[in-house]
């Protein structure tokens, strides 16, 4: 018998001949009991499985026999797509072929052997010209063989497409200042995410430096910041439909100057006093409204 649990099953698309030569005889063959219309040499050319009988009449005497042929199961492989962001924003997207494999055909044992070349010619021919580690830059093609156990390959082209980054504004500086002079200056990240885009529902990551962002590690739990020194954040952003990109933000620090002669002076009521800030500064407006330095 020619059987799957046997593993020497045919491979789907050949024949097996069957051969009951016995000299001086004739021939009846059946398919899964049924008589086969006009099957009678001593040979059968099968193509699908089934049990194939005999009865050979030799000389008078009968004799019987039978066999299962078995075949392997068929598959394809449609040319298929496989969309992907550059997620590391380094301009390589590294691929795993195993997993590629899993997608083209899920659920396959180690019966099923595959091999992705750069060339067809390469695939066709089981070329020793083949891939291991992989990556790519642009949209481009690749062809797998697949081949089932001995039987013949199929090859097919696999297409990969890098897509777009999502188009972020470059941000001007901005300047924090601490105007009550507490020595920092609470700000939230949140705020300014509108100075990169105006896009709905975006996803939006705030991180320190420039390799976390990248690698979308260690990123900023909360928001908000107290600023006490220049600092620069670097924003991760991304749609449902928009790969990541990257842009950065900084904020300069600046405490307003503090006049050294201006100062606290107990008075008498009725009484005056005359209040100079002192040079050096750019503006003045005291709390009643009048300008200059000197009250």
């Amino acid at each position: 018998d020619e059987l799957i649990s046997a593993n020497n099953a045919m491979c789907p698309g050949t024949t097996y001949t069957i051969n009951a030569f016995t000299a001086g005889s004739t021939y009846q063959w059946y398919k899964n009991g049924t008589a086969i219309s006009g099957a009678t040499n001593s040979t059968l050319d099968v193509n699908s499985a089934g049990t194939y009988s005999v009865d050979v009449n030799s000389s008078g005497c009968p004799l019987k026999g039978s066999i299962v042929v078995e075949y392997y199961p068929t598959f394809s492989i449609p040319e298929k797509t496989f969309n992907y962001c550059d997620n590391n924003l380094s301009g390589i997207v590294p691929i795993n072929l195993n997993d590629i494999s899993k997608q083209l055909l899920p659920n396959v044992n180690s019966d099923y052997s595959f091999k992705y070349c750069v060339d067809k010619t390469d695939a066709e021919n089981n070329s020793t010209n083949y891939l291991n580690d992989w990556s790519f830059s642009s949209d481009t093609s690749i062809y797998v063989r697949v081949q089932f156990k001995n039987c013949d390959p199929v090859v097919q082209k696999v297409n990969f497409k890098l897509d777009s980054k999502i188009i972020l504004n470059k941000a001007q500086p901005i300047n924090i200042c601490d105007n009550e002079l507490k020595g920092s200056k609470e700000i939230n990240l949140v705020d300014y995410v509108s100075l990169f885009s105006t896009l709905n529902n975006l996803d939006v990551q705030y991180f320190k430096t420039l390799s976390d962002a990248k690698s979308a590690s260690n990123p900023i739990v909360d928001p908000k910041i107290n600023l006490n020194t220049n600092s620069t954040f670097y924003y991760r952003i991304k749609t449902n439909t928009l790969c990541p990109n990257i842009e950065e933000l900084q904020f300069n620090f600046k405490q307003p100057k503090k006049s050294t002669t201006l100062l606290d002076a107990i008075i008498c009521p009725g009484q005056k006093v005359s209040l100079d800030a002192g040079l050096g500064f750019d503006h003045y407006r005291w709390s009643n409204g009048q300008q200059g330095n000197n009250l």
